[in-house]
């Protein structure tokens, strides 16, 4: 290659890496622009639904435009962080856990907050990226396309008419002793579909409900526990 061959290589290359730490440029500047209440970031393992058992850096949210009578969510223990401190806070995680390569969304309810700028710097870190959401929110092609799970827990049993996303990789019921019929219009729109007992309380009633709708009405429900209550951890 001749001299002036490759100093047009390395002029290429240049304005590539210059771009790309502008790009990173905007985001701290964006970032630092906005704060995210949450509730706590840490380390354990996913205890429910298909994940059971796999190590993540959880980022529980604070806030949520739902009440459910049973949610375990401490909603007053909540602080207001920039997307820095965020990120300080994971790196710090990931240091500690260097196997951990799971981040789980959570709350509270994720969509009242999460952005791309967000999920952009969680891949830029090689995450995967989970989000678990009561589905009032319709989640966007561009978070969608940032996110590698999403897990919709839907309440209408409380709240008719508010599930919105109606598609995803999981669809997570947790089971009072309603009707399963008023789910099966959407149940196509999701891969795997769980059923868990209301905060352990109903178990047996939850086994025999997936017994029946899977055998009477044709639906293909597992069951999913709070395995982190049952094992005692977070």
């Amino acid at each position: 290659m001749d001299m002036g061959a490759n100093s047009r290589v390395l002029q290429s290359k240049s304005k590539r890496i210059k771009k790309q730490h502008r790009c990173l440029y905007k985001c701290e500047t964006e970032a630092n622009m906005k704060k995210y209440t949450l509730n706590e970031i840490f380390v354990s393992e996913q205890g429910e639904g298909f994940w059971t058992g796999t190590p993540a850096i959880f980022i529980r949210f604070a806030g949520c435009n739902l009440k459910c009578s049973w949610c375990d969510t401490n909603y007053f223990a909540s602080c207001k962080i920039t997307l820095d401190e965020v990120i300080r806070l994971v790196r710090k995680w990931k240091d500690e856990y260097p196997n951990v390569k799971t981040i789980i969304l959570t709350g509270g309810e994720p969509m009242l907050q999460v952005d791309e700028t967000m999920l952009q710097w969680f891949k830029l870190m090689k995450f995967r990226v989970h989000i678990e959401t009561n589905g009032t929110i319709e989640i966007s092609s561009g978070l969608v396309m940032s996110l590698d799970w999403i897990t919709v827990s839907p309440k209408i049993v409380e709240y008719p008419g508010s599930w919105k996303q109606f598609n995803g990789d999981e669809l997570k019921v947790v089971y009072e002793g309603q009707d399963l019929r008023i789910y099966e219009e959407h149940l196509e729109g999701f891969i795997y579909k769980y059923l868990q007992p209301k905060s352990m309380s109903n178990t047996e009633e939850t086994k025999k409900a997936i017994a029946f709708a899977n055998r009477t009405l044709g639906q293909s429900w597992s069951l999913s526990l709070q395995t982190q209550k049952i094992k005692g951890f977070k």
